[in-house]
């Protein structure tokens, strides 16, 4: 899901006497714990894969740098997203026995605002996440390692002056994800990944850069796993805004969810993945104070057929 909150013309009159933002508008580039069941989970043949994540979210309250609830008027935040992530999985194969992955992910989202009895509805697509280069190494049979680097694009319905759902500046995201799945047992994985934001030219805004590790745990009993799901994220740099450093601008969410998997074969044959999970902040600083509810699909939509075995061999 690709959420931007974005507050500039509601919230502009209480920032005089409230603390500062943690990225521009509250809102980071990519949405804490939407990883989740997609952590170095990555299909092992080649073919066009789908999943699909909706989810639905509100905020009744913003946070400051202590976590405790900003004294502003009322504020409330509902939106609804379906994230496609479409991969291509390549017939290609890497050094060291690893598989290539093309990923584009365009987020639709719609958001209703309510601040100062104000309300606000936007609809439409979202930031672009395309990533051109992903790759996936089994360093054992239960444990994987998957890289990739994440071109997250101001391509979405952004505006400066009203509520939308869209930034409006490019971030750069290197991603390195962790997991080990025995499918009679444990499961846990993280998903490791870096911020690097540029400058909102509209704005001169600067979202300082920062860490996201999502994960997931938990235990599989035949094809269900039971188990919790969520993200840490933490801005490691203050915000700006024309180069001038912004006091009390970094943010924190840490986030964690009870969460369910199923996995079977439609008709016998077609394989999928659903997960539902609902998280909510434990933590909450510089941030909307969050609760989201997941569902996630997963389905190939191309797979091609496998070779035919090869014939016996007979001794002659």
């Amino acid at each position: 899901m690709k959420k931007i909150l974005k507050l500039s013309v509601a919230l502009s009159c209480c920032l005089a006497a409230a603390p500062a933002l943690a990225f521009e508008n509250d809102s980071a580039p990519y949405p804490v714990g939407t990883t989740s069941i997609g952590i170095a989970s990555l299909p092992p043949i080649p073919g066009i894969f789908l999943l699909d994540q909706t989810d639905v979210s509100g905020a009744g309250y913003l946070t400051d740098s202590h976590g405790n609830k900003k004294q502003i008027p009322p504020f409330k935040v509902h939106s609804v997203s379906t994230t496609p992530r479409i991969l291509i999985s390549w017939p290609v194969t890497l050094p060291g026995n690893g598989r290539l992955y093309t990923q584009i992910v365009p987020p639709i989202v719609v958001l209703n605002t309510e601040v100062f009895g104000q309300k606000f509805h936007t609809a439409g697509v979202a930031n672009f996440t395309i990533t051109p280069f992903l790759g996936q190494w089994n360093v054992t049979r239960n444990f994987k390692i998957a890289s990739g680097f994440d071109f997250i694009l101001p391509t979405g319905a952004y505006s400066a002056s009203k509520p939308a759902i869209a930034s409006g500046y490019t971030t750069y995201s290197p991603v390195l994800s962790l997991r080990y799945n025995n499918p009679h047992g444990l499961d846990i994985g993280v998903s490791n990944r870096l911020f690097f934001n540029s400058t909102n030219t509209r704005t001169h805004y600067h979202s300082g850069d920062a860490y996201l590790a999502d994960y997931i745990a938990g235990w599989n009993i035949g094809p269900v796993e039971l188990g919790v799901t969520g993200g840490w994220l933490q801005e490691y740099q203050r915000d700006s805004q024309y180069g001038a450093a912004i006091p009390g601008s970094r943010q924190e969410i840490f986030r964690i969810g009870p969460s369910i998997t199923y996995s079977g074969r439609f008709l016998g044959k077609i394989p999928f993945i659903v997960n539902v999970n609902d998280q909510f902040d434990v933590i909450s600083k510089n941030a909307p104070k969050e609760n989201n509810l997941w569902v996630n699909i997963g389905f190939p939509l191309f797979a091609p057929p496998p070779p035919p075995p090869a014939p016996p061999v007979h001794a002659s």
